[in-house]
């Protein structure tokens, strides 16, 4: 699993790419911890180019959770597209989830106005 992060419309946008195996949940954790420390508005976690995960990648993804700290509207996009038997909108709040990048972009690019 690789990531990316790029700021897009006044929203930082964590960008999962590839396989999230057992060994890549540190640095989704690294990650997720580097983008709150630079991060003063919306942050959006974008996983539509995730091809899969692990049983433990999936867990995972609750390092978004840190994210619950952060002052500013947050977001999880692309979750529809994998099986995620614990993740659901509830165990996330307050994050929202949204199907697309493009989506989440222009709620919280509206949201943040």
């Amino acid at each position: 699993m690789s990531w990316n992060h790029e700021h897009r419309d006044g929203v930082d946008v964590l960008s999962l790419i590839g396989y999230l195996r057992d060994e890549a949940v540190d640095r989704l954790t690294g990650a997720v911890g580097w983008v709150l420390a630079r991060s003063t508005g919306p942050i959006t976690v974008d996983i539509t180019g995730l091809r899969g995960w692990s049983a433990a990648g999936e867990q995972a993804v609750h390092a978004v959770e840190q994210l619950r700290a952060h002052p500013s509207p947050l977001a999880l996009c692309g979750l529809e597209r994998l099986p995620a038997a614990g993740i659901t909108g509830e165990r996330l709040a307050p994050l929202s989830l949204y199907p697309d990048l493009a989506t989440a972009l222009r709620d919280l690019g509206t949201s943040s106005r």
